[in-house]
């Protein structure tokens, strides 16, 4: 339980990624539906989302790690996800800044965006090894124009 309110006591100090709000707004504007899929718990997902309500209010439903049977590499979150906004995980995006997100996506069958932590370098050849449908160094660097590449299937027909 200390170790929780430690962690709790860090989620003032966590920014959002720049460029999250405006992708969410162009996401939003078009027509997409949105979740969130941690592995937190319920709890301390709520307790982050009250730093930044409008990443939260942008969200159509969300997913958390007590929620689901297998966590992260599963797919059994991102499944999850997709069902609860009523869409095919083939035409689904998935933003995961870990390894095991990338995977668990992947074996979902969903489209990934890998944004690898920058200060966790050593991450590096695992994101390389899985090949994302599409690794960027920043979130902003996301173009919403990019989905406009990717088939009614769900196959990017090219990568940027």
């Amino acid at each position: 339980r200390e170790f929780f309110e430690v962690i709790e006591g860090l989620y003032s100090s966590i920014e959002a990624w720049p460029g999250t709000l405006p992708l969410l707004s162009a996401l939003k504007e078009r027509g997409f539906p949105m979740a969130i899929a941690t592995s937190s718990p319920r709890e301390s997902f709520l307790k982050k989302m009250q730093i930044h309500p409008a990443i939260l209010e942008a969200m159509d439903t969300f997913v958390t790690g007590d929620e689901v049977v297998h966590g992260k590499p599963a797919p059994d979150i991102f499944q999850e996800a997709a069902h609860r906004l009523g869409c095919d995980p083939k035409r689904c995006v998935v933003f995961e800044d870990s390894p095991l997100g990338i995977q668990g996506a992947q074996t979902a069958g969903c489209l990934t965006v890998a944004l690898p932590d920058q200060r966790m370098p050593s991450n590096l050849p695992r994101f390389d090894a899985l090949g994302a449908t599409w690794t960027l160094q920043a979130i902003s660097d996301f173009n919403v124009s990019h989905l406009n590449r990717v088939s009614r299937t769900g196959t990017p027909v090219s990568k940027p």
